[in-house]
């Protein structure tokens, strides 16, 4: 028997081989308001059930114990709302079944204190056991259900990698709501964290953050989360190389490096302001007179070099006089250069051009610069553009023919990309040769001359 803090009594018992309680009103009277007319009955196991103690919830559930039958004689536990019903969360539907081995029975009940005992309101049950000998039996359970399941932690956001920010964020999520979380940095230690979780300043490097969570039941998450980033702050160094000085090409192309392996690059002409480019970079056509070429690298992490690199050069492509200066001046003789050859072979990594000085050149050598471009426009490391493919400076004696091979650009890696072009691109071996030609009387010349590339 129990008496709930209404002053109402529950009293517990058998009837018909199942568990019997019935519910009083302080004057004796059977409440209506528990199960059927102030009475319940309940099977436990398979029969011969009989509650022997009743103890009343904190929380006004009615917790009753006995024995039953099932399995040659068990401990059986049930647990009811205060309305009479079995409790659905606790045991299987309200009821638990315990044996030992023998034949066992709960002769008395308790429910341990929560408010002085921490997570508790535990049942505690005596009674006897018979496994050979009569003996002691003390069993306690717990009143809700038991969480031993630790969550799983995520960290859900946090920087790209790399990322150029050194006070980077990150946010935490746990499979189980009220979660809380510890954080470790770079493997020194975890410490109590929250989310959004931010961290730093850090120094440039790789860095690995790990976050775990506890759930309300003191489970620890025992594989906690990781996120492993780089940071960068650090911006890039940009080197821009090309035509300096006077220059012929009215589409000078130029070749763009960074610090930083993966950069992409930014150009600007004449400050009319930066856009992205690619290396290398053309310009033009460009009127005759200076202009000057800046570039910018923006590293994977997003730092851009505050300091472009810059290259200015002068455009000047007014043609020469043909012929020598005018009549009564000096000196009064011409300069005449010429391409020789429809063909134009590539050997060794270089185009090969046949000039001939005029065997009437009064004032010899013919020197000069010939230039080979594309005649129409191909595609060559952006849009579609004149490429120059060669050139090379040039002395010839009077009357003398002689062999020029002109380079295919300055650099290694520009070697290549002029020979890949030649060999895929069939327009880009139609090309024109252009020779500058001036003598030591100070006579100038400027021939052009199609020919076609020649490549083995």
């Amino acid at each position: 028997m129990a008496i709930q803090p209404d002053g109402k009594i529950v009293a517990a018992g058998r009837a018909g081989g199942l568990f019997a309680l019935a519910r009083y009103n302080p004057d004796g009277s059977l409440d209506a308001t528990f199960g059927s007319g102030g009475k319940v009955v309940t099977s436990i196991g398979d029969g011969g059930d009989f509650a022997r103690a009743v103890a009343i919830q904190a929380d006004g559930k009615i917790v009753a114990a006995g024995r039953t039958a099932q399995g040659g004689g068990n401990v059986a536990v049930a647990r009811y709302l205060p309305s009479g019903a079995l409790d659905p969360t606790f045991g299987d539907a309200g009821r638990v079944i315990t044996g030992l081995g023998g034949d066992e029975s709960a002769k008395a009940i308790a429910i341990q204190d929560a408010d002085t005992l921490p997570n508790d309101g535990k049942i505690v049950i005596v009674g006897e056991t018979s496994t050979g000998d009569r003996r002691f039996l003390l069993a306690r359970y717990h009143a809700e259900a038991f969480d031993d399941t630790p969550p799983n932690t995520a960290i859900i956001s946090g920087p790209a990698d790399p990322t150029n920010d050194p006070e980077p964020s990150f946010e935490l999520a746990s499979s189980e709501p009220g979660s809380s979380f510890e954080c470790e940095l770079d493997g020194a230690g975890f410490a109590p964290c929250s989310s959004p979780h931010a961290v730093g300043p850090l120094a440039d490097g790789r860095h690995t953050l790990r976050a775990r969570a506890t759930d309300a039941a003191g489970n620890i998450d025992p594989t906690p989360a990781s996120r492993s980033f780089t940071v960068d702050a650090t911006p890039p160094e940009t080197t821009i190389s090309g035509p300096s000085g006077t220059i012929s090409d009215p589409e000078p192309t130029f070749e763009l490096s960074s610090s930083e392996p993966g950069s992409s690059f930014e150009c600007e002409l004449d400050g009319a302001g930066f856009a992205p480019c690619t290396s290398p970079h053309a310009v033009g056509p460009l009127a005759d007179g200076p202009h000057t070429v800046r570039a910018r690298a923006t590293d994977a992490a997003g730092n851009t070099d505050p300091t472009p690199a810059s290259r200015s050069f002068t455009v000047d492509t007014s043609p020469p006089t043909e012929g020598g200066p005018p009549e009564g001046s000096a000196p009064d003789t011409t300069v005449a250069i010429r391409i020789k050859g429809k063909r134009l072979p590539l050997r060794k990594r270089r185009l090969v051009a046949r000039l001939a000085c005029a065997g009437d050149e009064a004032s010899g050598p013919c020197r000069g610069r010939i230039v080979v471009k594309t005649r129409g426009k191909v595609r060559f490391g952006g849009k579609p553009r004149r490429v120059k493919l060669a050139a090379a400076r040039y002395s010839i004696e009077p009357g003398e023919t002689g062999r020029v091979p002109a380079r295919l650009g300055k650099t290694p890696r520009r070697v290549e990309r002029i020979i890949g072009l030649l060999g895929n691109e069939p327009r880009a071996r139609r090309a024109k040769a252009i020779a500058r030609v001036g003598d030591g009387a100070g006579n100038r010349a400027r021939v052009v001359k199609k020919q076609r590339i020649r490549v083995r």
